[in-house]
């Protein structure tokens, strides 16, 4: 994690919330996805809930294994307060921004 603890591990019942929220992490967090409903960010353009920024052609939800690589052409930004997946996962250099209003929830459970 950031903290410099390095433990690595996918995300469950963790939120990001509030005015321009950051979280960055230097490594890949990786760990259990367990089911194929993996959704894996494309970054045509930063806005989260747009369905083509998506590989399944959906928006994330409670059951969505979410995948962020670097090197796409943009890193995704939530601004929608009802924004969910299952699990998340960070590859080395990826970013997730919760900008105003914006919420994360991840539900996913070990």
């Amino acid at each position: 994690d950031a903290s410099g603890n390095s433990k690595t591990g996918t995300l469950y019942h963790f939120a990001l919330n509030g005015a321009n929220s950051n979280w960055t992490y230097p490594g890949a967090v990786t760990g259990g996805i367990a089911c194929s409903n993996i959704n894996t960010w494309l970054g045509a353009s930063p806005d989260w809930s747009l369905a083509s920024n998506w590989s399944l052609g959906i928006v994330p939800f409670e059951e969505s294994n979410v995948i962020i690589n670097a090197g796409v052409p943009n890193m995704p930004q939530i601004t929608s307060p009802a924004s969910t997946c299952f699990s998340l996962k960070l590859n080395n250099g990826a970013t997730v921004t919760v900008k105003g209003s914006g919420k994360l929830n991840i539900v996913g459970k070990n």
